[in-house]
């Protein structure tokens, strides 16, 4: 790249590196900015790699902890990303801007769109970041409710001795209605299903079964009336005392 363009206008970012690092803030910036350009690779848009003495080298600073300082802060603002690790002996430091190849010279431009779309641009990049994270965010909630339908299933094994094994249901029931439902909901419909001695009896006593998605909510409104119901008993009962569900869980015990 033989030049790249300058954005004029107020800059909040490079205001607040010099607020807090004074000139070497904003110099350290375009002096980055400057190398990265100056060994960029149409392959490898806004990305590059040198040791560490190559880099410092090109820098007026000698305080090896300021200049870093300065650069974490730009990568804590996600306009001038950093990384370090070692390479057997030699500290080596990554970078990658973003926007320098939206930033690049018209020679440069050209070259990059030949690639036909190979190379990532700024708004391809931020909508692959969005699904990946959406993609992350989804995997974790995936693995919560996994982790909470074992819960529910290992509490089911353990008040009617079984070994159910099959998790289906119980995550099934949790997604319902984008996530309507919690862990104490499948509880109460617990609780119902082995209060019934014909449905404890019966075939149908399993996961599935008592978590069978078309009847999970009516089962539901059942059991809260039926856990209402003996609230009030025990409400009555114990004078002041109202049964919390882990006092009604207990007496199956």
């Amino acid at each position: 790249m033989k030049w790249f363009r300058h954005r004029i206008g107020r800059d909040e970012i490079l205001d607040l590196s010099e607020s807090r690092f004074g000139s070497d803030g904003p110099w350290v910036y375009y002096k980055t900015i400057e190398i990265m350009a100056k060994h960029f690779k149409i392959e490898s848009p806004g990305r590059s790699i040198f040791t560490w003495e190559t880099f410092k080298s090109y820098h007026k600073i000698s305080s090896t902890r300021r200049l870093k300082n300065i650069l974490k802060f730009f990568d804590a603002q996600h306009r001038l990303m950093s990384s370090f690790w070692l390479e057997g002996k030699d500290e080596m430091i990554g970078l990658n801007s973003p926007e320098l190849a939206d930033l690049a010279d018209e020679y440069t431009d050209r070259q990059l769109k030949k690639l036909n779309g190979r190379v990532e641009t700024e708004k391809q990049r931020k909508a692959r970041e969005q699904k990946e994270k959406a993609a992350e965010k989804k995997r974790l909630k995936g693995q919560e409710i996994e982790q909470q339908a074992k819960t529910i299933l290992d509490e089911l094994n353990t008040r009617l001795k079984k070994r159910f094994t099959d998790l289906t249901p119980i995550v099934a029931a949790l997604k319902m209605h984008k996530y309507k439902y919690t862990v104490k909901d499948c509880r109460a419909v617990m609780w119902l299903q082995i209060n019934d001695e014909w449905f404890v009896a019966s075939k149908f006593c399993n996961p599935k079964g008592i978590w069978d998605k078309g009847k999970f909510e009516s089962r539901l409104d059942n059991a809260y009336q039926q856990i209402q119901n003996i609230k009030e008993r025990g409400h009555t009962d114990n004078g002041t005392k109202v049964l919390s569900m882990e006092d009604i869980m207990a007496k199956l015990k």
